[in-house]
């Protein structure tokens, strides 16, 4: 019993002629007959009734039909997987990253990206959250690193998640003995990353439901070192993801966890909205989903 007499008898059961499935694989009925009498010898069951008014399957038929496309679907969703294999082993993936430094979470992928697919061409785009989110919707990027303080859409997949912590420096609080309140912030200015339109909009909004209605300075999303100085010269505070200082350590500076500003940064991929990651997109999501760890 082969693959090619299982397609022919189940066509051949479908359709309920001979001709047809003859028609179906450019051969004649006489030898759809022979290979049925064939397989039916071979089982030592009568698979078919033959001769008289009705006409269809004996007992035996059904359990091989029920069986045959069991065995078809799963030999046609191998075939789909090896072509997904072959197709990865050329092709490209456009990658976009926000200047942020949120990128360090996929640099670690990039090289296993690379060793798992090595003729995949890969292209990094570093830009600013505004313009990242407006490449991706526009379809010039294939999957793009997004920062967000809300729950992802369908189009995403979420990587990480970190509370969004206040940063300033050690001289700009007294002793706390409950903890920092959104209010105690209130005498200095907001330091935020521009072209981070719809970032900053949360974090605002967040301030204003805890009574905090900060001026805002914007820093060029690329200047963190900047931001850091200015920080450091006490020109304010900046509200960052935990991880912040942890990437850029200074011995003045304090992180600091606001109670009444539970937000969440949340790293998500995501693709072109309403469309199906490419294969080799889809290799890299899997990828990511191997290597996530929860949040220090």
């Amino acid at each position: 019993m082969d693959l090619k007499t299982l397609r022919l008898f189940a066509t051949a059961a479908e359709q309920v002629s001979f001709t047809l499935a003859a028609k179906a694989f450019c051969t004649t009925p006489s030898t759809v007959s022979k290979a049925l009498k064939a397989l039916e010898r071979e089982l030592g069951l009568p698979l078919m009734v033959r001769g008289g008014p009705a006409k269809g399957l004996t007992p035996a038929g059904l359990i091989l039909l029920q069986r045959a496309r069991r065995i078809m679907d799963e030999v046609s969703g191998l075939q789909a997987e090896l072509d997904q294999l072959r197709e990865l082993r050329h092709g490209s993936l456009r990658l976009g990253f926000p200047c942020l430094g949120a990128s360090s979470l996929c640099v670690k992928m990039l090289t296993r990206f690379q060793q798992s697919y090595p003729g995949i061409e890969l292209s990094v785009s570093l830009l600013p959250p505004d313009v990242l989110e407006e490449q991706i919707h526009q379809g010039s990027l294939d999957l793009a690193l997004v920062i967000t303080t809300h729950a992802t859409d369908p189009d995403t997949r979420l990587l990480h998640t970190e509370p969004v912590v206040a940063v300033l420096h050690e001289s700009l609080l007294g002793p706390l003995p409950q903890g920092l309140a959104a209010r105690a912030l209130a005498p200095w200015r907001l330091l935020l990353f521009e072209q981070c339109r719809s970032l900053n909009a949360s974090l605002l909004q967040a301030c204003a439901h805890a009574g905090l209605h900060p001026h805002v300075m914007l820093v060029s999303p690329g200047a963190s070192d900047y931001l850091l100085e200015m920080l450091a010269a006490r020109q304010g505070f900046s509200l960052q993801p935990r991880s912040f200082m942890q990437r850029h350590p200074h011995p003045q500076l304090l992180s600091l966890e606001v109670q009444d500003l539970p937000l969440l940064w949340h790293y998500s991929l995501t693709w072109p909205r309403g469309s199906r990651p490419g294969q080799a997109a889809q290799a890299w999501l899997a990828l990511a989903g191997q290597a996530h760890e929860p949040p220090p």
